[in-house]
């Protein structure tokens, strides 16, 4: 029986201890709760002042220790900005993809060209020097374009490929010195000759023919290259032929602005081929 009651003896003391403390805290607190607020301020001052430097040491290891951002669906700043560019990007080639087609589609509709393939093309500034009048464009063989194809700009015959390479091609322009192009003007077929200059001469229509101011001229249909007339430009005066009296002197001019020309559309008649 002793050596039992003095086994139980410690673990009494220690709940008795545990109460006496409990009961001190809350005196303690209860003191502090309705303590004046100058005597208060003054115990917190002090207790600050005391456990100033463990609460310092805290902070600075809480601060310097590296935070680890969570992996998986997370990117880098810089791969965000990769996709957010590379999403505008395709945006906008969309975009341009689209304006494309509708025009591509609305000048098929228009030209009677369902069945013709319309490649479509930025142009350089027109180049003539008084004999040339020539300019380029961004697309060439690799879009299947070739040397003799017509070139489309403001619904109206411009000119040909001159010739392509993979990457770009040369428009001979109608107007060129060296172009010869066939067409038709009220019925009545003819050769539109270019001077050079920004006009073309028809030399071959007879007087008896009748022609006027303003009248359209029309590049004739070609096989494998225009299966329907269209508009190549409008005669702008006319006169008896220097060389023969017979004959008509017509200066045609184009039916589209060369100078403010920003794209063109080159005409393939058989894109399966």
């Amino acid at each position: 029986m002793a050596i039992s009651w003095c086994a139980r003896m410690p673990q009494k003391h220690k709940k008795i201890s545990d109460r006496m403390l409990f009961t001190y805290f809350m005196l303690t607190a209860l003191i502090l709760l309705f303590a004046p607020q100058r005597l208060a301020n003054k115990f917190q001052t002090t207790f600050a002042g005391i456990f100033r430097v463990p609460i310092a040491i805290g902070t600075n290891i809480s601060l310097s220790s590296p935070v680890k951002m969570p992996k998986g669906d997370f990117v880098s700043r810089r791969e965000y900005m990769e996709l957010q560019n590379h999403y505008a990007n395709v945006t906008q080639q969309l975009q341009a993809a689209r304006e494309e087609l509708d025009k591509l589609a609305g000048v098929r509709q228009r030209l009677g060209l369902e069945g013709a393939a319309l490649v479509l093309a930025d142009v350089t500034p027109v180049s003539t020097d008084g004999l040339r009048a020539e300019m380029m464009i961004n697309r060439g063989t690799n879009d299947k374009i070739k040397r003799g194809y017509f070139v489309l700009a403001d619904n109206s015959i411009i000119g040909k490929i001159n010739f392509a390479d993979s990457r770009t091609s040369q428009v001979k322009l109608f107007t060129d010195s060296t172009s010869k192009i066939e067409v038709t003007i009220n019925g009545t077929e003819a050769i539109l000759i270019g001077t050079g200059a920004d006009c073309a001469h028809i030399t071959t229509i007879t007087a008896k023919t009748d022609v006027a101011v303003d009248t359209d001229v029309f590049a004739m249909p070609k096989s494998g290259f225009l299966d329907s007339p269209i508009i190549i430009g409008k005669v702008k005066s006319l006169k008896r032929s220097d060389e023969s009296a017979l004959h008509w002197d017509i200066s045609v001019e184009p039916a589209s602005d060369f100078k403010t020309l920003k794209d063109a559309a080159v005409i393939i008649m058989n894109p399966d081929n």
